[in-house]
């Protein structure tokens, strides 16, 4: 699974930290995942089901979407 971060003028935000949890209410995570100079991160070995990511981290100036979003890996 790719993740990225973008701005409000489309541009891919590096520094960025995602909490991925197969638990929509974020428990038991799998993870904390940042995203690289590009913006994005690869997070591997995840299991073909539905997988809960929330921002957990952003730089300054911008604000921490704390929305927690629902995406399906068919990846693995």
């Amino acid at each position: 699974m790719n993740l990225a971060k973008k701005d409000e003028d489309g541009a891919y935000v590096p520094n960025t930290s995602f909490k991925l949890s197969y638990n929509s209410d974020m428990s038991d995570p799998i993870g904390t995942y940042t995203t690289g100079a590009d913006g994005t991160v690869l997070v591997e070995k995840l299991l073909p089901k539905k997988v809960y990511v929330q921002e957990v981290a952003v730089p300054e100036p911008l604000i921490i979407d704390s929305e927690i979003k629902e995406s399906t890996n068919r990846n693995e």
